[in-house]
C-alpha cells in the first residue's frame, strides 16, 4: 500500500527486506534492496540490489555517492559546453573583422591557440570537476525528479549565458587592441592569418590578449563551478573561501 501510494504521488521509493514475505514488495518497488547476509534467496532474486553487509548506512552512502556523481557529471559537461559556446561566439562573430583586401577575415584566435585551449586548458579543469568531493549539505537537499536528466534548464541557461559572456569579453579585448592601440581596419591584413610580419604586430598582440583572457575566464569558471548554487566566495558557510578552493 505504501509503495502504491508513493507511486501515485510521483515519489521514487525503495524497499528493503530479507524474508520471503517481502519479495512482492521488493519486486514492486522502484528500487528493491535485499539483505545479503540474512536475506532469503527469494528476496534476493526479487530485489534490484543486494546489501552485502546488511548495514543500512551503506544505503545512505550509496545514495550520497550517486548524487555526487550526478552533480559532478553536470559540472563536467557544463564546463566543456560553456567553453565551446564561448569559442563559437568568438570565432563566428570574429568573421566580421574583414581584412584590408575585403575578401578574407582576420581570425581573432589562431588555430594553434584554439587547439591549445581545447586540449590543455579546458580539459584538465573539467576532469578535476568530475572528481570533486560531495558538498557538506548534499544529503539535506531534496532529490531531483526522476524525469530530469543532466541537461536541466538551469544548466542550459548557465551554459548559454556564461558562454556568450565569455565570448563577448574576448571580442571586446580584441576590439580594444585593434582599434585602440592599432590603426583600426588598416591593421587587419590578410597575411596575418598565415605569417608573422612587422605589419601584423597589432593583430598578434590582440590575439595574445584574447588568448590570455579566454584562459583566465576558463580557469575562473572552473572554480565557480565547484558549487552550482553558491558563490565562489561562500562555498561553505563560515569558512574562508580560499580553503575551499585549495
Amino acid at each position: 500500500r505504501m509503495i502504491h501510494a508513493g507511486k501515485r504521488r510521483g515519489k521514487h521509493l525503495s524497499m528493503s527486506g530479507d524474508g520471503v514475505n517481502d519479495s512482492p514488495a521488493l519486486k514492486l518497488a522502484p528500487v528493491g534492496i535485499a539483505m545479503g547476509m540474512a536475506g532469503s534467496d527469494v528476496a534476493k532474486d526479487a530485489s534490484d540490489l543486494v546489501l552485502t553487509d546488511d548495514n543500512f548506512d551503506s544505503i545512505r552512502v550509496a545514495v550520497q555517492e550517486g548524487r555526487r556523481l550526478f552533480l559532478n557529471i553536470q559540472r563536467f559537461i557544463l564546463h566543456l559546453l560553456t567553453t565551446n559556446v564561448a569559442e563559437v561566439v568568438l570565432l563566428i562573430v570574429g568573421l566580421c573583422f574583414i581584412a584590408t583586401d575585403g575578401n578574407t577575415s582576420v581570425f581573432p584566435l589562431s588555430p594553434l591557440a584554439i587547439l591549445w585551449v581545447n586540449m590543455l586548458t579546458s580539459s584538465p579543469p573539467a576532469f578535476g570537476l568530475g572528481l570533486e568531493r560531495a558538498p557538506a549539505d548534499l544529503m539535506k537537499r531534496p532529490p531531483h525528479s526522476t524525469k530530469d536528466g543532466v541537461f536541466t534548464w538551469p544548466v542550459i541557461i548557465d551554459c548559454l549565458s556564461y558562454g556568450i559572456m565569455m565570448g563577448a569579453t574576448c571580442l571586446v579585448t580584441f576590439i580594444i587592441i585593434i582599434y585602440g592601440a592599432g590603426n583600426g581596419n588598416n591593421s587587419l591584413l590578410h597575411e596575418c592569418n598565415h605569417e608573422h610580419t612587422k605589419e601584423c604586430y597589432v593583430v598578434f598582440r590582440a590575439r595574445s590578449t584574447v588568448f590570455a583572457t579566454l584562459i583566465f575566464q576558463i580557469l575562473l569558471y572552473a572554480l565557480e563551478l565547484k558549487s552550482l548554487d553558491r558563490s565562489l566566495f561562500s562555498l561553505t558557510p563560515g569558512r574562508a573561501f580560499y580553503k575551499d578552493i585549495w
